[in-house]
């Protein structure tokens, strides 16, 4: 297999250090058991499977493409686990994975100590962290604000046109349908690594992970103990921006702290994770 095709090869971590609506805060975090409450909407209309299994990528340029791109090949093969999508007239198809799901595959994987040949190497193990992963998690920002919305499973990504190509899709905030936050909000801190108490006591975060305190936990301590770093997992949002604008969430590799973006150009290359049966038990720890 040629690098060029070689889906494991090895990419960059995301930049936003020169992105302008990224502003650095240095605020700790206080102990705050309180979550906004879900926008039960936001979940109706998905199914959502246990994301475990054996994992491929696929990737193209841009977003909106890659997702088409998904959606063909699972339709291709129809022995997977990946999740479906229920659209408004009660078609299913198949959708990219949450922010969450892909958390998950990335600790089933880890933990999965034997494949088919035996043994699995800490190279093979790891792959899952070495890049990023793209989402169908939306963020939706208010204009000239520093308020924001999360839908987990967000329609508008995940039926999104073939043919669009923009940074970013236009939206009426207002009537957008996710669960706000504010960046503003001064017992968490957004757009600056993180300690383990800052990121599991963190209100987005929590609400990211539906609150699994223990996988959140154990994401943490894998990651920790891979970079060997006591600081990790930025949560870059967008600020004050121009328009109301919707974004999808993507998970940086261990390279680039394992830090979650929510201000992802729709206009550049994605990559998502498919999801097919184990074909034979794995051991696990």
């Amino acid at each position: 297999m040629t690098d060029e095709n070689n889906p494991w090869k090895y990419v960059a971590r995301r930049d936003v250090s020169n992105n302008p609506y990224f502003k650095k805060e240095t605020q700790e975090v206080k102990a705050d058991d309180t979550l906004p409450e879900k926008d039960n909407e936001v979940f109706d209309n998905s199914t959502t499977p246990k994301i475990i299994g054996v994992y491929s990528i696929i990737e193209d340029n841009p977003y909106a493409k890659t997702v088409h791109k998904l959606q063909k090949a699972l339709s291709d093969n129809p022995n997977n686990t990946h999740p479906k999508f229920t659209k408004n007239d009660n078609s299913k198809i198949y959708r990219q994975l949450t922010f969450k799901e892909n958390i998950e595959a990335r600790v089933n994987d880890y933990e999965t100590l034997n494949g088919p040949d035996g043994n699995r190497s800490d190279e093979e193990r790891t792959k899952l962290f070495k890049v990023y992963f793209d989402s169908c998690t939306g963020f939706a920002y208010k204009a000239g604000t520093t308020k924001f919305k999360i839908n987990p499973i967000c329609q508008d990504l995940i039926i999104i046109d073939k043919g669009f190509n923009e940074e970013f899709k236009t939206i009426k905030y207002d009537s957008f349908k996710g669960t706000e936050f504010d960046s503003a909000n001064d017992k968490y801190k957004y757009n600056g690594l993180l300690t383990k108490s800052q990121f599991l006591e963190h209100e987005a975060y929590r609400f990211l992970y539906d609150n699994d305190k223990k996988l959140m936990e154990n994401y943490w301590n894998i990651v920790s103990t891979l970079t060997k770093k006591d600081k990790l997992m930025s949560l870059w949002v967008r600020q004050n921006t121009a328009e109301d604008e919707l974004r999808a969430l993507y998970v940086d590799g261990i390279d680039g702290d394992s830090d979650a973006g929510g201000g992802n150009f729709l206009n550049l290359n994605a990559r998502f994770l498919l999801v097919a049966p184990s074909q034979k038990k794995s051991g696990k720890k």
